[in-house]
C-alpha cells in the first residue's frame, strides 16, 4: 500500500510541478482522478475526526472554548496538522487564556496570514466576534 499520490504510469510519487503521464493513484491502486460523493465525505469527515482527536490529545481544554473560537483551532488544525499548529506557541497560549484579540494579533504576526490570502480574515473575523 502506497500512502503517497503516484503516477500509475511511472511509479513516480506526485508533487509540484510534477507532469503526470498516467493517474494520480494512492493506497492499492486506487485512481483518484474522480471520487464519488461518498468518498469524499467518508475523507472529510475522517479528517475532521482526526484533528479534533489531535487537539483533544495535545490540547484538551479545546473542548471547552465557545463554539466560535473551538472552530477556528479545528479549522486550523484540519488544514495545516497538529505538527504546525503546534508552533503557533503564543497563538494556542492567547486561546487557552481566551484572549481572542491577542489570539489575532499572532495569527496576523504569522507566515500563515501571508500564505492564506482571505482565508486569514475570514478566521480572524469569527475568532474575534466580528
Amino acid at each position: 500500500m502506497r500512502l503517497v499520490l503516484y503516477d500509475d504510469a511511472t511509479g513516480q510519487p506526485i508533487g509540484p510541478g510534477y507532469t503526470v503521464r498516467g493517474n494520480p493513484t494512492i493506497g492499492t491502486g486506487i485512481n483518484v482522478s474522480r471520487i464519488t460523493q461518498a468518498e469524499a465525505d467518508w475523507l472529510l469527515t475522517t479528517r475532521i475526526n482526526a484533528a479534533a482527536a489531535d487537539l483533544t490529545r495535545a490540547v484538551p481544554w479545546w473542548i471547552d472554548l465557545p463554539e466560535p473560537q473551538r472552530s477556528v483551532l479545528a479549522d486550523l488544525c484540519f488544514n495545516m496538522g497538529w505538527p504546525a499548529l503546534a508552533g503557533f506557541t503564543h497563538f494556542l497560549a492567547a486561546m487557552q487564556a481566551r484572549d481572542w484579540s491577542e489570539a489575532a494579533a499572532q495569527l496576523r504576526d504569522s507566515r500563515w496570514w501571508s500564505e492564506v490570502g482571505t482565508r486569514g480574515p475570514a478566521i480572524e473575523g469569527r475568532l474575534v466576534g466580528s
